[in-house]
Order: C-alpha cells, then sequence, then structure tokens
C-alpha cells in the first residue's frame, strides 16, 4: 500500500470518529434557567429631601437594592402676607412682607422632581399710625356710616362758612375712629362708645362720592 493510500485511509477514520463523538453529544439535554423577574422600586420618590435607598423583590425571592441621589435648587420671590392670604408669623396681622423660596428636589434614576415651598419674614410690618416721629401700634378701629349728606351746609361756598366744594355732587358720611394697642372699647347706643386701658384715638370725619365704603387713595384734610 503506498503512502497516499495510507494518509486517505487515517483521514477517513479521523473523520468517523469526529462524527460519531458529535452524534454522540447531542443526545445530552440541557434544561435552560428560567429568568427572574422583579417588581417596583420602593418607596417612590414623592417627598425625600436627602438621599436614600430603594429596593424590590423578585420572582424567586432575590432582593436589589440601589442608591438614590437627591440633588436640590432653590428659586426666591417676593410676596406679602395679605397676597398669601397667610399670617406667616402668627402676630395677628397680614401685614408683613415675605420671601417665598420655592426648592426642587430631584432624584437619580430618572424619578423625577417635587416642589417644597418655604416662607421667611423679610419685613415685619406692624399695623400702625404715625404721627410725627410717634408710631402708635394699632389694635382695632371702628367704621360709621352716616349716609347722604341731607342738607347742605357742609357744601357751601360761603366765605364765612367753608367746608367742603361738593362741585354740585351729593356726598356722604363715613366715619372711621382707630384704636391704638392697650385701648379697649364698647359700643354704648348706635353711636356712642366707653373705653377702658391706656392708649390713644385717631378719629377721621369723612366726606366723599361712595355710598357705603372707603375708596382706595388720597384724601385731603379741611379745617372743620
Amino acid at each position: 500500500m503506498n503512502l497516499f493510500l495510507k494518509y486517505t485511509l487515517s483521514l477517513l477514520t479521523i473523520l468517523t470518529i469526529i462524527s460519531c463523538s458529535s452524534d454522540n453529544s447531542g443526545d445530552e439535554m440541557v434544561s435552560p434557567t428560567s429568568q427572574e423577574s422583579f417588581g417596583n422600586w420602593s418607596p417612590d420618590f414623592t417627598n425625600q429631601t436627602t438621599n436614600f435607598t430603594q429596593t424590590r423583590t423578585g420572582s424567586q425571592g432575590n432582593q436589589q437594592t440601589r442608591s438614590i441621589v437627591v440633588t436640590s435648587s432653590t428659586s426666591t420671590s417676593s410676596s406679602t402676607e395679605e397676597i398669601l392670604e397667610e399670617d406667616i408669623n402668627d402676630d395677628g396681622d397680614i401685614f408683613e412682607d415675605i420671601e417665598v423660596l420655592v426648592t426642587t428636589f430631584t432624584g437619580s434614576e430618572n424619578l423625577g422632581s417635587h416642589q417644597v415651598t418655604s416662607y421667611n419674614v423679610s419685613e415685619d410690618n406692624d399695623l400702625g399710625f404715625k404721627v410725627g416721629n410717634n408710631f402708635f401700634s394699632l389694635n382695632d378701629g371702628v367704621m360709621e356710616n352716616y349716609g347722604y349728606l341731607e342738607y347742605e351746609l357742609l357744601c357751601s361756598n360761603d366765605s364765612d362758612n367753608i367746608r367742603l366744594n361738593c362741585d354740585d355732587k351729593g356726598i356722604y358720611n363715613i366715619d372711621l375712629t382707630l384704636f391704638s394697642e392697650g385701648l379697649n372699647y364698647t359700643l354704648d347706643g348706635d353711636y356712642g362708645y366707653s373705653f377702658s386701658g391706656e392708649g390713644q384715638k385717631f378719629y377721621f370725619e369723612l366726606w366723599m362720592e361712595s355710598p357705603n365704603s372707603l375708596i382706595g387713595g388720597q384724601y385731603d384734610d379741611r379745617l372743620v
């Protein structure tokens, strides 16, 4: 047998062995591993203002955790207690100037953001009345509506009795009395008062075109 024939038979023998080996390995079945599914992360990002940890549990009982980083940014604006309709510093009035701070907290892992609003009193404005250099804190006040002026005396242009120039318009009398802190009052009858304590009283006799309320604006003082 020549050398070429021997080489050919050896090659065929090797290929037969490899083929048989491959067929035998195909008979061994490998069971696939089922994939574990996980639920939602908890807790939700709703009101956290600092870093926190979320967890979730898989269908096979395994648990995963991740760290959430919370960042923040703050914007400020100006307002007043009157606009907010809230007594921020609980002092019994709504006259203070307020700094409004809106802080936005953002969570990592695309969790979104939420906002927290807080207030600082930037100027504490007491309700008061200033006479010269003296400031009187006010406690209360009374408005008395006397209605339409039924006689023309106060609208007279007589040089001996000048009161108001009505310009042919009807006018109404509304009186305003303000009481400083420390002075208390009770009503006696329709328009009478009795006082107790110590304080100041400021009385304004006002004449205007409005029949039932004070109109915002500047009022001129006249000697009566």
